[in-house]
């Protein structure tokens, strides 16, 4: 349930500025197969970004989540200056969150991420992330899209 608020709270705060919040664990699927299809290019750059994200999230590095892995934009309707203290006000009872990624769009310089987000003691959520190319590498631009 707490995974859910935040979720909503942050896709609350940053649908006024465009971006939202995203988290937790890598597992790409394959077309119907029990083994993940192998990734390359700009697919596998941006489901290290996701796995990156969780492994943050899990070691509760709000920093970095902003300074390294939020578009510009999202960090700034995150809290701007107060991006990780925000972020962490927020995550403070969310225990063993996960993510796992269903599939990757890659269009341009932006990339649609269908996955379904997990916490201790939550409900599974589906969701769709976004990521934008920016500054040379792909970085979330927004979480909280209902998914497929």
């Amino acid at each position: 349930m707490r995974l859910i608020i935040l979720l909503r709270v942050m896709r609350t705060t940053a649908a006024a500025a465009g971006a939202l919040w995203a988290a937790l664990s890598l597992g790409v699927l394959g077309c119907g197969d029990d083994e993940p299809e192998p990734i390359s290019g700009p697919a596998k750059e941006v489901a290290g970004v996701v796995q990156t994200f969780e492994r943050a999230l899990r070691a509760r590095d709000y920093e970095r989540i902003c300074r390294r892995l939020y578009a510009r934009a999202t960090a700034r309707a995150a809290g701007g200056k107060r991006c990780a203290a925000r972020q962490r006000k927020l995550a403070r009872r969310i225990r063993d969150p996960r993510i796992r990624v269903e599939s990757i769009t890659i269009r341009g310089n932006a990339a649609a991420v269908d996955v379904v987000t997990t916490a201790r003691k939550q409900p599974e959520v589906r969701e769709k992330m976004q990521l934008v190319r920016e500054r040379g590498r792909y970085r979330i631009a927004s979480l909280g899209e209902p998914g497929d």
